[in-house]
């Protein structure tokens, strides 16, 4: 059985197609569940105050009422001044 170059390198890109088109189908998946779980209010309100630690609270209020206080000291002190 004699085969030509041509038929030969046929043979073989017939052959790679095809093994391609097996190795490289997408996967058939089926989704049975949804990717996030449901939460009710409450417990989406426990997440939101879980969020942050309570000295990280603590510290932001003792923080804001340095900034504010510090405003207020420099607000009188240019309504002195001009």
């Amino acid at each position: 059985m004699s085969t030509s170059t041509y038929e030969a390198q046929q043979e073989l890109e017939k052959a790679f197609s095809e093994d391609r088109k097996e190795n490289f189908a997408p996967p058939k998946v089926e989704i049975s569940q949804k990717r996030f779980k449901s939460v009710t209010e409450s417990e989406l309100k426990e997440l939101e105050e879980k969020r942050q630690s309570e000295a990280t609270k603590k510290s932001t209020k003792w923080g804001v009422k340095l900034f504010q206080g510090m405003f207020e000291d420099l607000k009188l002190g240019l309504k002195n001044y001009y």
